[in-house]
């Protein structure tokens, strides 16, 4: 079995889940407008939104941004970012380094 075919598995249930979920609303007769504009609905979703902030600083910034640090500092250590690093310094005082300032 080859990598295309075990990842296109992954969404045949996935599109069965969404297909299932449609024909659910559509005989509960749900108004999905009216639901999604309502203030409750949004007050869940602002909750929601909070609690993912709150989790993610809690548990995950610190931990990304040590492991986003070493990896950085290493890459910077081998040979291709010794020779990015002579790349950009080659590039001081040309309109790439303007550009690259700019943007």
């Amino acid at each position: 079995m080859n990598k295309n075919n075990i990842k296109s598995k992954g969404f045949i249930p996935l599109g069965i889940i969404i297909i299932v979920i449609i024909i659910i609303v559509v005989l509960l007769k749900v108004n999905v407008e009216q639901s999604v504009n309502s203030p409750t609905f949004k007050k869940n979703i602002e909750y929601v939104k909070k609690t993912a902030k709150d989790y993610w600083d809690k548990y995950f910034a610190e931990t990304v941004k040590t492991n986003l640090n070493t990896f950085t500092s290493d890459l910077v250590n081998t040979e291709t970012g010794k020779n990015l690093k002579k790349d950009i310094e080659g590039l001081k005082g040309t309109k790439a380094e303007e550009i690259l300032n700019n943007n």
